[in-house]
C-alpha cells in the first residue's frame, strides 16, 4: 500500500513528492507530522481531526478532499518523484477525540489533484 517503516508505518506524501506524514497502525490509526504531532486518525476509510471534523477519505492509497481532489499519497501512489523520508521525531501525546461528525457523501470519482498544502489540510482538524 505504501511505504511502510517502523511498526507497519505508512508515509504520506505531498503531490510534490515531499514527506509529510505517515499513518501509525492501530485500531484506529493516527496521522502524525515528521514533527511528532498527532493531526488526524482513520476511522475505516475516513479521515478525522481530532476535533471531530471530517476531513476526508483514504482509499487505495490515496487521500481524498470533501471535492473529491486528491491531496496526499502513498509512495507508490504519488504524482511526483517520492523524496527521502526525514527522521521522525518522538511522537507526542494525542489530543482528546471529540465526537465524530457526520461524513458527507464521498464524490464518485476523483476529480483532481488539489493544490491545497497537504499539511494545512491534516492540521484543519486540530
Amino acid at each position: 500500500m505504501g511505504t511502510k517503516g517502523e511498526l507497519g508505518e505508512i508515509s504520506l506524501f505531498n503531490k510534490s513528492g515531499r514527506a509529510v506524514a505517515y499513518i501509525h497502525p492501530g485500531e484506529e490509526p493516527v496521522i502524525y507530522l515528521w514533527g511528532g504531532r498527532a493531526v488526524a486518525y482513520l476511522s475505516g476509510h475516513h479521515v478525522y481531526g481530532f476535533n471531530g471534523r471530517h476531513l476526508g477519505w483514504f482509499d487505495h492509497g490515496v487521500i481524498f478532499t470533501h471535492c473529491g481532489e486528491k491531496i496526499g499519497f502513498t509512495k507508490h501512489e504519488c504524482p511526483g518523484l517520492p523524496g527521502p523520508e526525514p527522521v521522525k521525531m518522538d511522537k507526542r501525546i494525542q489530543q482528546v477525540r471529540s465526537i465524530k461528525e457526520t461524513a458527507p457523501p464521498k464524490p464518485l470519482s476523483p476529480v483532481s489533484i488539489s493544490d491545497e498544502n497537504f499539511v494545512f489540510f491534516l492540521t484543519s482538524g486540530t
